[in-house]
């Protein structure tokens, strides 16, 4: 597999302030929260915050695709145009910093039957989700997830399995841990190790008598070695 990779331009305006998808008791920002501060505090229920940006007023953001605005970018960190400098201005900091702000559209609600520790793995669940359901991704069809055993990897492989998809095809390196992967399903999962002296595009047309995958998730990031 050839894969064409976007160009990240980091925020010029600070240094990076890391911290994705903190997880918090977040506060109205004004003169209201001097006031009345502990009983919005007690009122306030704990939330998920996401890291995402986006302009909210571009014609794709206006059609539902975030991911698409020429502004997008990752707060406190950085975008894939030099257009997104001029969103994350207003957005510097990231989950790490002692404060942050953060638009109403980027925090949810979290019930009181998830911890934070389980809330912690939205980002990655949100971001594997977002590639199947792009892909339209459910029964039928024949997915392969490149980076399986990953954080990132792993969470499309459940939800790939949650959304009806017939067969899974989980790349990776360490064939143990492919092999624990393949044991959540192993009636509709199928496994490929990088180590293998096989061709990975040869053994995909093999186990699908020739037709090739219907959809192909990457879950590595830049810079990572190609598959062939």
């Amino acid at each position: 597999m050839d894969l064409l990779r976007k160009t990240t331009v980091s925020n010029p305006a600070r240094k990076s302030n890391l911290g994705h998808y903190p997880l918090d008791r977040f506060a109205p920002s004004g003169d209201a929260i001097k006031r009345v501060a502990k009983l919005l505090m007690e009122a306030n229920p704990a939330r998920f915050c996401g890291s995402c940006r986006n302009c909210r007023n571009c014609r794709n953001c206006r059609n539902g695709d975030a991911m698409s605005c020429e502004r997008f970018g990752f707060s406190g960190y950085f975008g894939f145009s030099r257009e997104a400098n001029d969103l994350l201005r207003h957005h510097p900091y990231g989950g790490f910093s002692q404060f942050m702000t953060a638009p109403q559209y980027s925090l949810v609600k979290l019930p009181e039957s998830v911890s934070f520790d389980q809330a912690a793995r939205f980002g990655y669940l949100g971001t594997a989700y977002g590639a199947l359901k792009r892909g339209k991704a459910g029964p039928g069809m024949t997915v392969l997830i490149n980076g399986a055993t990953g954080t990132l990897g792993l969470g499309a492989v459940l939800l790939a399995l949650a959304l009806g998809v017939t067969r899974i095809f989980a790349v990776a390196r360490d064939k143990h841990l492919l092999e624990e992967v393949r044991q959540l399903a192993p009636q509709r999962i199928d496994t490929f190790s990088t180590t293998s002296s096989e061709s990975l595009s040869q053994w995909a047309f093999a186990n699908t008598a020739g037709a090739g995958v219907d959809l192909v998730v990457d879950t590595l990031g830049p810079g990572a070695p190609p598959v062939r």
